[in-house]
Parts: C-alpha cells; structure tokens; sequence
C-alpha cells in the first residue's frame, strides 16, 4: 500500500484511460460520469477499486481499496467513510503532502522534515514495487492532478495542478 494514497486527478477534460482488468467497465471514468450522482460516483469508484485490487491480489478492504485507487475518485463523489486508523494515516499523510503542494501551509522545516520521511519510507511502498499497480498508476501520469485546499476525501471540484 501507498504511504500515502495516490493523488486524486482531474478527470473533467481526460480522455478515458483504458483499464487493465475485465470489469463492468473498460475504461475510466464511465461514460457521462458528470451527470451521476455523488452516491452513484462513489459506488462506480468502489466497484472499480475493487475488480482493480481483486485483479493485483490486494487484500480485500474497502478502505484500503479505495486509498490505493484514490487517483480514481471523481469531483463530486459522495464522501466514503475513513473507519480504520490506517486509514486515517494515509489521508493524513495524503492530506499534509496537498497541503505543502499547494503551499497552504508554509514550507518550512517541519514540512521538509514530513517530506524527507516519506520520501525515504517511499522505497517500501508497493508503488514503487514492479508490477501491474505500478504500472497503472503510471498510466495516469499525463492525467492534471485535483488539488484544492478545500478537497479532502470529497471529491470536491477544483483547480488542477499538472503532475510533474
């Protein structure tokens, strides 16, 4: 599992990416996801998170399935529960990296230090790790990413930032 889970992208004007697995759906997002309701956002995230983690013999967890397909959720899904304090870590380490990248709180020692940590752990995370995770979340690399300093797991519309 990520550190912290991959960054959630802005999916308005992307073209849909083919996924790697049989599913329901064979390309995200589904087609005319901006007329869907924010409950019907998140199940079709969910649904795809999970034939996605079933597919790379993740352990079957809806938290852990859905930070480890974060990058997959849509402005304006409805807000999944976080009920696990591993959970709770990797959006907090998800939400203090946004906030440094969108410099809402200053860079500072204590922000390098938060960087330099992860950064160093980041070696053991399955992202790094060949294999059909990493491959996929790589495929996304040309997608903006959503950053926003009111987005948490919300899913919130905002301005995007472009992945370096």
């Amino acid at each position: 599992m990520p550190l912290f889970p991959p960054g959630r992208r802005d999916w308005t004007l992307a073209t849909p990416v083919a996924l790697p697995v049989t599913g329901p759906l064979s390309t995200w997002p589904p087609a005319n996801w901006q007329q869907m309701s924010p409950e019907d956002k998140l199940m079709a995230w969910e649904a795809t998170a999970y034939t996605l983690g079933v597919s790379f013999s993740f352990p079957i967890s809806r938290n852990y399935l859905l930070d480890a397909f974060q990058c997959l959720a849509l402005p304006g899904s409805r807000n999944p529960s976080i009920n696990t304090h591993e959970a709770q870590m990797r959006h907090f380490n998800y939400m203090t990296l946004r906030n440094i990248a969108v410099e809402k709180t200053p860079y500072g020692p204590c922000d390098s230090n938060i960087v330099a940590s992860l950064q160093a752990a980041s070696s053991l995370s399955m992202s790094h790790v060949e294999g059909p995770y990493k491959t996929f979340i790589s495929s996304l690399e040309g997608i903006p990413l959503r950053l926003h300093s009111s987005e948490s797991r919300s899913g919130s519309t905002s301005s995007s930032l472009r992945k370096k």
